[in-house]
C-alpha cells in the first residue's frame, strides 16, 4: 500500500492545520482536526445508545487520505475506501491507535505541536514548521530553540504526557 511523502503531508497540514497519521497493518490513514460542530455532535452522543458509534462517525467525517491517496474531489473516494476498510475490520476505530489519534486531534492532549503517540501514530501540525522557519530567520518573538513535544508514558490508552528533558 502507498504512503504519503513529506511534501504531501505538508500540503495536508497546510490545508487542515493539524493531521494525525496512523500506520496500521501495513496501511496508512490520515485524519484532519475535527470542527467544533463535529466535536459537539460527538459529545452529545456520550451516555446515549449511540455512544458506541461516535468514534466511528468522527473518523468517517475527518478521514482525508488513505494509503497515499489524497483526493482532488470532495473526499468521497477516500471515505468510500475508509468504509470498505471498516467492513473488513468493523471495530478498528476502538483500537488505541485510532482513539489516541482522534482524541489528540480533538484537543484532549496538552501539547500537540508534533506528538508521537507510540508506534504507528503521529500528530503533525503546521505550527511547528512555522516556528522553525521563524527561529531560523531570527524574527522577533521566535523561539530561541526548537520546541520539544512531550513523550507519552505507557500505552496510548493511558494518554499521560511528560515533557522531554532539554539536551
Amino acid at each position: 500500500m502507498g504512503q504519503l511523502n513529506e511534501a504531501e503531508l505538508v500540503q495536508l497540514r497546510d490545508r487542515h492545520g493539524k493531521i494525525a497519521v496512523v500506520q496500521f497493518d501495513g496501511r496508512e490513514f490520515v485524519f484532519r482536526r475535527p470542527t467544533r460542530e463535529e466535536i459537539a455532535a460527538w459529545r452529545r452522543k456520550e451516555g446515549t445508545a449511540e455512544q458506541s458509534q461516535r468514534d466511528d462517525n468522527l473518523a468517517n467525517e475527518t478521514i482525508v487520505a488513505i494509503d497515499g491517496h489524497v483526493p482532488t474531489d470532495t473526499g468521497e473516494s477516500v471515505r468510500l475506501s475508509w468504509l470498505a476498510f471498516l467492513r473488513e475490520r468493523p471495530a478498528i476505530v476502538a483500537h488505541p491507535k485510532f482513539t489516541a489519534a482522534l482524541r489528540s486531534l480533538a484537543g484532549m492532549f496538552e501539547s500537540e505541536i508534533e506528538l508521537d503517540l507510540g508506534k504507528g501514530v503521529s500528530i503533525r501540525s503546521a505550527a511547528l514548521d512555522r516556528m522553525r522557519k521563524a527561529s531560523e530567520s531570527g524574527s522577533p518573538g521566535a523561539p530561541s530553540e526548537e520546541v520539544r513535544a512531550p513523550t507519552l508514558i505507557g500505552p496510548p490508552s493511558v494518554l499521560m504526557a511528560q515533557p522531554q528533558p532539554s539536551s
